[in-house]
């Protein structure tokens, strides 16, 4: 901790696909933990402030402003939704936690873009989980040991722009019967654009804003069947 003491912690559980662990300090001390909140009241432009260990400089603290929200398709396999910040971070500064001016959490500094592969060094582009997702997987990590990931019972794949049509999207190729979609009176063929007002240009946007989307959660789907663009609530 930062007055130098050390305790063992039992990891409760961990997400490789949204890179979020759960551990518990095995201790009977009172401890002071850090106020946790809502990434989803970030706007580009919000300062923010991160705390890390930058090449083993300890608690370094440094400052920026959001340059960008729900930046995804950063890597395979993953499940992103990151606030992209020009905030300094360095190899050293992953899982350190991302702060706005009132001193709260609001995401967890995860990984930095950088040119020169060779030595990763900042380059002004560090992403960070939200806050409002790292306590969604958490909350289920400690409580089940694992992940139950979003669906709404779809298969779909690119839809790109073209002259008649300039919205691209991600078009249905599959429903499930008996799913959120097909209750929802989504069809094979339907091209889907956005989700609660968020555009899906891509297969892969629209997968990867499905899962970060809690269970049970009513989303509004906005979809072009033939010369129409509908909505509807899944």
């Amino acid at each position: 901790l930062f007055d130098q003491r050390v305790f063992d912690a039992h990891v409760l559980g961990s997400d490789p696909r949204t890179d979020i662990a759960v551990l518990k300090i095995i201790g009977d001390e009172s401890f002071v933990a850090a106020d946790i909140g809502d990434s989803n009241t970030l706007r580009v432009g919000h300062w923010v402030i991160a705390v890390g260990h930058p090449f083993d400089f300890p608690f370094t603290v440094t400052a920026g402003i959001v340059s960008a929200l729900g930046r995804r398709s950063l890597g395979k396999n993953e499940i992103q939704d990151y606030i992209q910040t020009d905030v300094a971070v360095n190899p050293g500064s992953s899982g350190g936690p991302l702060f706005n001016r009132e001193g709260l959490v609001i995401g967890i500094n995860t990984a930095i873009f950088s040119p020169d592969k060779d030595n990763l060094a900042s380059a002004g582009i560090s992403f960070a989980i939200p806050s409002r997702m790292a306590v969604l997987i958490a909350s289920q990590l400690a409580q089940n040991g694992a992940v139950a990931y979003s669906g709404i019972g779809v298969s779909t794949q690119d839809k790109p722009a073209s002259a008649s049509e300039p919205r691209p999207g991600a078009a249905i190729t599959q429903v499930r019967a008996g799913s959120p979609a097909d209750g929802a009176g989504l069809r094979r063929g339907d091209i889907i654009i956005s989700v609660d007002g968020e555009p899906t240009p891509t297969s892969q946007a629209f997968q990867a804003l499905i899962l970060t989307k809690p269970l049970g959660s009513t989303l509004n789907i906005s979809h072009i069947r033939g010369t129409k663009t509908r909505s509807a609530r899944v």
